[in-house]
C-alpha cells in the first residue's frame, strides 16, 4: 500500500526452490515543485537550519534513514532514538527546536513518552512535538490522548511538508 500510494510498482520474481525476488520503483522529482504562494513557508527548500536542535524519535530504520536524509538538505543534524524511552532520556538531558515522535514505538509508545516529556523533562515542556503517524484520522482521536502534541504530520510526507513543519513551529 505504501509503493502504490506513492504512484510505484512493486512485483516479485520467484522460482520454485530457489527463492523469490521482490522489487519496487518509487518515482521521485529531482527538482521538486514548489507553489509559489503566501501559504507556502517552505519555498526555500535550500535553507541552512543548521542552529537547529532536533530530536526525532523513530523505531523504523528506514524511516529514520529517509528522514535523516531530508533534514541534511537543510544542514540539519538529528539525534536519533529507536523507542520513546531513549526519546524520554535525551529529552531530559539537552534541549531541543524541535522534536518529531512516531507514535507506535517499541519500550515507551510516542504518547506517553510525549506525555512523560511534558512533565517530567524541564528543558523540553515547552518544545514544539509534532507526532509522525500513518493513521491520517490521528486528529478526530480522543483529544486526551492526543492534547500534548504541538502538530502532526502524516506519513508518508514530503520534504516539503517537513520543512513547513518545522518553519512553521520553530521560527
Amino acid at each position: 500500500r505504501l509503493v502504490q500510494m506513492q504512484n510505484g510498482s512493486i512485483y516479485v520474481d520467484s522460482e520454485f526452490g530457489n527463492g523469490s525476488n521482490f522489487y519496487f520503483y518509487l518515482p521521485f522529482d529531482i527538482e521538486p515543485e514548489v507553489k509559489h504562494d503566501d501559504k507556502n513557508i517552505g519555498a526555500n527548500l535550500s535553507k541552512d537550519l543548521s542552529h537547529l536542535r532536533v530530536l526525532v524519535a523513530e523505531d523504523n530504520e528506514i524511516n529514520q534513514l529517509l528522514i535523516q536524509q531530508m533534514l541534511s538538505t537543510w544542514n540539519l543534524k538529528a539525534k536519533l532514538c529507536g523507542d520513546g524511552d531513549c526519546a524520554l532520556k535525551a529529552a531530559k538531558e539537552e534541549e531541543f527546536d524541535i522534536i518529531f515522535m512516531d507514535l507506535q514505538m517499541p519500550i515507551l509508545d510516542g504518547i506517553s513518552a510525549t506525555k512523560a516529556i511534558r512533565v517530567e523533562s524541564v528543558l523540553n515542556k515547552e518544545t514544539p512535538i509534532i507526532a509522525l503517524t500513518a493513521d491520517a484520522f490521528v486528529k478526530n482521536r480522543d483529544s486526551d490522548s492526543i492534547k500534548e502534541f504541538t502538530g502532526f504530520l502524516i506519513k508518508p510526507y514530503t520534504r516539503e511538508q517537513l520543512l513547513n513543519t518545522i518553519t512553521k513551529y520553530t521560527s
